[in-house]
């Protein structure tokens, strides 16, 4: 039987910061909580890395009743603060039949005591930043190629064997930092995923990197990419600008083999318009258009 993750019945699945998930004054009794359905946490050690993580997984409802059936898997960064949105998300757009069912693997990190925010610059991060900001920080950065590599040679084959996943059909999906690591992915190895969902990628990093490396998106692909991003209203200005000239620079060098969509969210933030990135971005991804 499936697990289910527990959750405050105070919807907490996607901020960026870490407060109620941890929060001691909240009680976990059984009337005080929400459960989520098709839903478990298996703890998973990557050996490229050498640290461990906690995968977070939804299944769909016709998981259990086709045991025979393969399906896709939208790999999600950050699944600490973003499972709880997506896995409530993911059966709306079942419903609707505008995506596929799939398998949402969240990667968050198995130690509860550890701070994710400096963690998390680690993994998604292409290289140390090289800023007086940076030289102050007492964690590591720069880790995003042990990070994809422990993905590709590790994940992938770990969902596989266990997850009935579909090898041909992978979808990952980020926001901020995890954003920039879907840029990464997408530059050093696009056809690692059919599909690429980015909610305001921290395009900034280290003066602005994901532009300064935008021809790397010149290369042809064995298979047609398609790659969705956004950025919101209510970012930091000079975020909206950097994504901004990103997307104009992606515009001017077209690429037969990518398939590109761009969202401008109004009336949303950082962390809110995620939501109508996410969701649409799959939309887009998946291509089922009715």
């Amino acid at each position: 039987m499936l697990g289910k993750i527990i959750i405050s019945i105070m919807f907490y699945g996607f901020t960026f910061c870490n407060v109620i998930a941890q929060n001691s004054e909240i009680e976990s009794s059984e009337d005080k909580v929400q459960r989520l359905d098709y839903t478990e946490l298996r703890p998973w050690h990557s050996a490229i890395t050498n640290r461990d993580y906690l995968l977070y997984i939804a299944y769909p409802p016709s998981y259990g009743k086709n045991p025979e059936q393969s399906y896709p898997v939208v790999f999600l960064t950050d699944a600490y603060w973003s499972f709880n949105l997506m896995a409530t998300i993911s059966p709306t757009l079942w419903q609707d039949q505008l995506v596929p069912e799939y398998i949402l693997v969240g990667i968050g990190y198995a130690d509860k005591s550890l701070d994710y925010n400096k963690e998390r610059f680690f993994e998604l991060t292409p290289n140390k930043e090289r800023s007086e900001w940076a030289n102050k920080q007492d964690f590591k950065m720069g880790g995003a190629s042990l990070f994809l590599k422990a993905i590709k040679e590790e994940l992938f084959p770990y969902t596989e064997k266990n997850l009935r996943a579909d090898a041909t059909n992978r979808v990952l999906v980020g926001a901020s930092l995890g954003g920039l690591f879907g840029l990464y992915t997408l530059y050093q190895a696009p056809n690692l995923f059919n599909g690429y969902v980015m909610a305001s990628p921290w395009v900034l990093w280290d003066g602005n990197w994901p532009v300064k490396h935008v021809k790397a998106l010149n290369a042809k692909h064995q298979s047609k990419i398609r790659w969705y991003m956004g950025v919101t209203e209510f970012d930091k200005l000079r975020l909206q600008d950097g994504i901004k000239a990103l997307h104009e620079m992606v515009l001017n060098q077209p690429n037969p083999s990518l398939e590109y969509k761009f969202n401008l969210v109004e009336g949303m933030g950082h962390s809110s318009g995620c939501i109508e990135i996410f969701s649409k971005g799959l939309c887009f991804v998946f291509n089922m258009a009715k």
